[in-house]
């Protein structure tokens, strides 16, 4: 019988194991490059991780073995916490930002670094801060960032514990930790935060706090009180501060009509000194509120022009008053509280763009002064509605999602294709059934992003006539004047949206997979 020989692949597949632990010690390498690193090496699953540990139990660089323990979250189902465990309590031979850095990574992935047996280490060390903390400030503002991207992912108690220890770090700069998480919204976690400023005997820590209570609801006015009485009595009493300068003015505000997946998106510019400006651009979610935040700090005017041109401002946004923007925005941070989720990390870096500004959460509801809502209840105020989606506020609505693919899917299964033959009759039953079962339960949804729509058309000086039909199209679908699949402003959304469906599928397009929308359908294709 003729045997056949199996290639052995397992020398090349080490060997690209090793090359890739080896591009870990580039100074400057990338978080991307880290996860793509990560990603490799998970494919190639336990022949990985032993080489892995094998090189914590050998390195000695804290900053090398801070990108190993980074890696190992990656597989997550082998047994490799135990042995970091291990690691850290054997490894004597280790100086103290590096087990510092093991202490923390221990602390990432849930154990308790304050008990035996790592109690001991944690006093030697000082605490993993004490070592990783000053050189993130080294970084500036990126390291300001690195450190809340890490801290809102622990939960509260975590949270808490890492404020206190932020209160025993020896650095005068931890103060700039400090005066971000003065803008945490977790109450328990901000209380931990005034309460241990009170314990920082640093005049910054002290003028930090008579800044915050210039401004402060009561509950926290009185905790920040108290931790400036504390400091009274410890020899930081009361002195006269220095006038602050006025607030500089906002040099520009933008914000985008809001799209059929519910986002959108609103950009802030403020001067911050001669020739100086600082942005800050937020994707909002109509239920989830904030998702994602990012921005410029000190950058000079002719800067600015490449961000917006690069960023295509000027070309998907409209220009808006700066309080309105802060409007949207308390909107937003309204909704992320409720819906239980915390803000963008580098929003809280970047907030103090709007000092002066009230951003207490409140719901954002468009107020049309001046104009009778009821008059535009009438049927025949629905007539032209379907012209709308041919001006480029609507652009956004003929977005490809997870549910455009349910909507393909739909089609498919018609197999006899009504579009196709222009079957009216079939046309009609198709889209009376997909509004039934897609549309009317996200009705609110739409009728709120019309009415946004018709604020910001008219915020932006557009022409009136398209203010009062995106008015009708909202009222008219609100009051259920006629069935959604006979509006016509709905009917032709959903059959324009089909022609390019159909249209994709004939090219062979690859749909989004719906399983990337929210259980409750944000998408309304």
């Amino acid at each position: 019988m003729e045997r056949h020989r199996t290639i052995d692949t397992t020398l090349r597949e080490r060997r690209d194991i090793l090359d890739l632990l080896e591009r870990l010690k580039k100074e400057s390498i990338t978080v991307d490059e880290m996860e793509e690193i990560g990603t490799r090496l998970k494919k190639a699953g336990r022949r990985a991780l032993s080489p892995l540990v094998r090189r914590l139990w050998q390195e000695r660089s804290g900053d090398l073995i801070s990108r190993y323990t980074y890696l190992l979250d990656f597989f997550e189902d082998e047994p490799w916490l135990d042995q970091l465990i291990t690691i850290t309590i054997s490894r004597t031979d280790l100086e103290d930002e590096a087990r510092a850095v093991l202490l923390s990574a221990l602390a990432g992935y849930g154990v308790d670094v304050s008990a035996p047996p790592f109690a001991r280490i944690l006093d030697e060390t000082g605490g993993p801060l004490r070592v990783t903390l000053p050189r993130l400030l080294d970084k500036g503002e990126k390291g300001v960032m690195m450190f809340m991207e890490d801290f809102v992912a622990y939960d509260v108690e975590a949270q808490r514990a890492i404020v206190r220890e932020l209160g025993r770090v020896d650095d005068h700069r931890v103060v700039e930790i400090f005066a971000v998480l003065l803008g945490f919204d977790e109450p328990e976690t901000l209380r931990e935060v005034l309460e241990t400023l009170g314990r920082i005997r640093t005049p910054e820590a002290a003028a930090l706090l008579r800044r915050f209570v210039a401004g402060a609801p009561e509950e926290q006015r009185s905790l920040a009180e108290r931790s400036l009485r504390r400091l009274s009595f410890l020899g930081l009493g009361p002195e006269p501060v220095a006038a602050e300068g006025p607030l500089l003015p906002f040099h520009a505000a933008y914000a985008s009509p809001v799209d059929a997946a519910g986002l959108s998106c609103v950009m802030v510019a403020r001067w911050r000194g001669e020739e100086r400006l600082d942005t800050l651009f937020m994707e909002l979610h109509e239920s989830e509120g904030m998702r994602e935040a990012w921005g410029w700090s000190g950058i000079t005017p002719e800067e600015y022009g490449k961000i917006l041109a690069e960023n295509r401002v000027e070309e998907a946004l409209v220009a808006v008053e700066p309080a309105h923007g802060a409007e949207l925005v308390r909107d937003a941070i309204h909704r992320s509280v409720a819906a239980g989720f915390y803000l963008p990390p580098e929003f809280y870096v970047r907030q103090r763009i709007f000092a002066g500004v009230d951003l207490t959460p409140a719901l954002y509801v468009p107020s049309f002064a001046g104009k009778d809502l009821e008059q535009f209840a009438l049927p025949w105020r629905m007539a032209g509605t379907e012209e709308l989606l041919q001006d480029w506020f609507y652009d956004g609505w003929f977005v490809f999602t997870g549910r455009t693919r349910l909507l393909a899917e739909e089609l498919e299964r018609q197999g006899d294709d009504p579009f196709g033959r222009q079957d009216e009759a079939g046309i009609d039953r198709f889209l009376e059934r997909w509004c039934r079962e897609q549309v009317v339960p996200r009705m609110d949804r739409l009728v709120r992003r019309l009415f946004l729509t018709a604020d910001l058309l008219a915020r932006s000086g557009r022409e009136e006539l398209l203010v009062e039909q995106t008015l009708a199209a909202a009222v008219t679908l609100s009051r259920g004047t006629v069935a959604p699949h006979r509006h016509p402003f709905v009917r032709r959304w959903l059959v324009d949206l089909i022609m390019m469906v159909r249209e994709a599928r004939a090219e062979g397009y690859e749909f989004p997979s719906p399983d990337h929308d929210d259980d409750d359908g944000d998408e309304l294709e």
